[in-house]
Order: structure tokens, then sequence, then C-alpha cells
């Protein structure tokens, strides 16, 4: 009874160690979360380039999780997981961005906006009056 127990304990003990091990996907995941908390971190810090160099790595993990995904090889936790990280990566990136906008066009957001829907309303009233 004693050797059963040993047995089996060994063999819980090796699948675990197995499925856990260092698969491309569980790399993949822990990368981009630890690419988005140096961009939390750094934002400010962060050159141009290091931004491309971000978003590169950035890149590369997601088509591996994308692949995980469409494979069905990523469970629904990691799925949550890669989701909320990706949700994080996008608020940074988007706000980067902006703010690189406001430096160069030297509008804030809201101003930008108001010229575009400017812009668009003008457009809309151009292509109106050639169909006509």
């Amino acid at each position: 009874m004693k050797r059963l127990f040993i047995l089996i304990l060994f063999a819980l003990l090796f699948f675990g160690f197995v499925s856990c091990g260092g698969s491309a996907t569980n790399k993949s995941l822990k990368a981009i979360d630890e690419i988005t908390t140096k961009a939390e971190k750094e934002k400010d810090k962060l050159t141009d380039e290091d931004w491309k160099k971000l978003g590169k790595e950035m890149e590369t993990h997601l088509e591996t999780l994308n692949k995980a995904i469409d494979d069905d090889e990523l469970g629904m936790m990691d799925r949550l997981k890669c989701v909320g990280i990706v949700a994080r990566w996008t608020k940074i990136a988007v706000e980067k961005g902006l703010e690189k906008v406001e430096k160069e066009t030297g509008m804030s957001a809201e101003e930008l906006g108001k010229e575009l829907e400017k812009a668009a309303s003008e457009l809309e009233k151009a292509t109106g009056e050639m169909n006509d």
C-alpha cells in the first residue's frame, strides 16, 4: 500500500512538472506581462526607439499566444490574463500616442478631435455636393 501511495505521488509530481513546464505559450504570457509592466513603470523615460522595440517584442509574443488560442491550447484563465495584459498595454500605447500627437501638433486631444470633426463635416458636405 505504501509503495502504491509513493508511486501515485511520483506520478502526480511528474505530470505536474510536465504540465507546468516552460512552454512557449507560458513564456509568451509572462513576457507580455513583463513588457507591459516595464512600459507602465518607465513610459516617460522610454525613447521612441525603445517603444518600437517593445512593440515588436509584444507583437512576436502575441502571435504565439494568438496561435495557441486558435489551436485551443490556452486555458480560460490564461486567456483572461492575456486579455487583461493586452488591455493594459493598449491603454499605455494610446496614452503615449496621444502625448506624441499633442506634442507634434501643439493641440490637445480634445482640440484635435474638434478639428477632425470639422474636417469630416466639410468633407461630407463636399462629397454631398458632388453627388447632387
